[in-house]
């Protein structure tokens, strides 16, 4: 279906912001005016996407794989930082380079999904004084004040070639009270996530989706999300 036969059948609601943003590349002008710039894409993109409905592959992997793609590593990069240094602040130029990496980004498929749900033993080890690897969050204009992140009752890693992106759920999502969960972060590897959960929570037994269900189990996960942080 093209763009325009899209917007007719869809309320903009309804768009995912992938789906949004390639409406705007085959009308720029209808959107950005005379100012075609990555920067007006980004600024445009970050309002919509907030409240917008999900893609498979989530826009919110874009920024982590951009990054990746790129080899702009830091905190003080995001995708629009990153493909405008990439094409030295040429504006026009760095906005027809975020297509052309968003198709590129479309490709993308999980390569294993796996998952382990917490035990009695793995919530001891958490909450024990002597863990100093809790999850904490500071709190407060004075960042004195910090609360403990709860611990999850169930985990799910989502393997891709670039990184590995972390899932929890939490009680009331495993008993079926509350139907979502909450994506978390995302890591280099599955190795290396694997490693920093056992190191939060004890010996973990992880068990792996069959391979013929990867793509169906991943769908599944980024339906039931209930944001992004």
């Amino acid at each position: 279906m093209n763009a325009a036969k899209l917007m007719i059948s869809k309320k903009l609601k309804d768009f995912t912001t992938i789906e949004f943003a390639k409406f705007i590349e085959k009308r720029p002008g209808m959107f950005l005016g005379d100012q075609i710039t990555l920067t007006n894409l980004w600024n445009m993109l970050l309002g919509f996407d907030i409240n917008s409905a999900e893609s498979l592959p989530p826009f919110h992997y874009f920024n982590y794989w951009t990054k990746q793609k790129l080899k702009k590593f830091g905190a003080r990069y995001n995708w629009r930082n990153a493909i405008l240094e990439a094409n030295e602040s040429d504006e026009r130029q760095a906005f027809d380079n975020f297509f052309e990496l968003l198709d590129e980004f479309l490709t993308i498929k999980p390569k294993n999904i796996i998952s382990v749900l917490l035990s009695e033993k793995n919530f001891e080890f958490y909450y024990n004084r002597k863990n100093n690897k809790k999850s904490r969050r500071i709190i407060g204009s004075t960042m004195e004040s910090e609360i403990l992140f709860p611990a999850p009752y169930e985990i799910k890693l989502v393997e891709f070639d670039y990184c590995t992106h972390a899932y929890h759920y939490d009680f009331y999502y495993v008993v079926g009270d509350y139907n979502k969960g909450k994506y978390y972060q995302e890591f280099d590897n599955l190795n290396l996530s694997k490693k920093t959960y056992e190191e939060k929570f004890g010996e973990l037994k992880w068990s792996e989706t069959d391979n013929g269900n990867i793509e169906k189990e991943f769908k599944l996960i980024v339906e039931n999300i209930n944001n992004y942080s």
